[in-house]
């Protein structure tokens, strides 16, 4: 944030960051234009000075949370992503009575990151990360591979949706799976989809096949 003396001849900066420290709104006392409050993504900021110090956010339990996910341990575990202010993990109970930020941990990932448990090893976990790239963090070792890049093939240029389908084994009838129309391929917008559901596809993709109905069988 900038400051100007009257008239404009001289700017200089107030405060800062390259970190993340987005200013949205700025508000200035009208009976004493040294008190000054910054609503930034981490909290809220206060100076009693013209802009020369200001306060730290630090105080505020004011994280932004996006896309919580959770996985299957014991107790189980929450993973999110905050506004300009990393990831966390963290169990649903601490060890000392409550939760704690010592109960914490980052996965890594983008501000906006979905953050997904290996369905098939909990060790793992999935993240996207900056402009649709996708991580893989071990839990045990905390090293962290980019395993996708986005290149210019892909049109996704933000945080892609991630998840585990439930699957199994077709064991009759595979001439049926065969026969589904696919040549909508990825062309149906997820978003439209949770927004309007079954009658977006039905008006957009009158030859999307459905699944009226289905059975899980168990070995013999």
């Amino acid at each position: 944030m900038f400051g100007g003396c009257p008239g404009g001849v001289e700017r200089r900066l107030r405060t800062g960051a390259p970190s993340g420290a987005d200013f949205n709104y700025v508000w200035i006392d009208p009976t004493n234009d040294k008190y000054m409050i910054l609503a930034v993504d981490q909290g809220t900021e206060i100076s009693m000075d013209a802009g020369r110090t200001w306060t730290t956010w630090f105080n505020q339990p004011t994280g932004q949370m996006y896309n919580v996910t959770t996985d299957h341990g014991f107790p189980f575990f929450m993973y999110s992503a905050q506004q300009d202010s990393g990831t966390i993990a963290t169990p649903i109970f601490g060890r000392g009575g409550q939760i704690t930020y010592r109960d914490w941990y980052t996965t890594n990932g983008f501000e906006s990151a979905k953050i997904v448990p290996d369905a098939a090893d909990p060790n793992y976990l999935y993240a996207t990360g900056w402009y649709g790239s996708i991580l893989r963090v071990n839990k045990t070792t905390g090293q962290t591979q980019h395993i996708f890049e986005r290149t210019p093939k892909y049109h996704e240029s933000g945080s892609p949706p991630m998840g585990f389908s439930p699957f199994g084994q077709v064991t009759a009838g595979m001439d049926v799976v065969q026969k589904i129309h696919s040549g909508y391929g990825e062309s149906p917008d997820q978003g439209q989809i949770t927004n309007q559901g079954k009658a977006y596809l039905d008006k957009n993709f009158p030859k999307l096949d459905s699944i009226k109905s289905a059975t899980i069988s168990t070995p013999a």
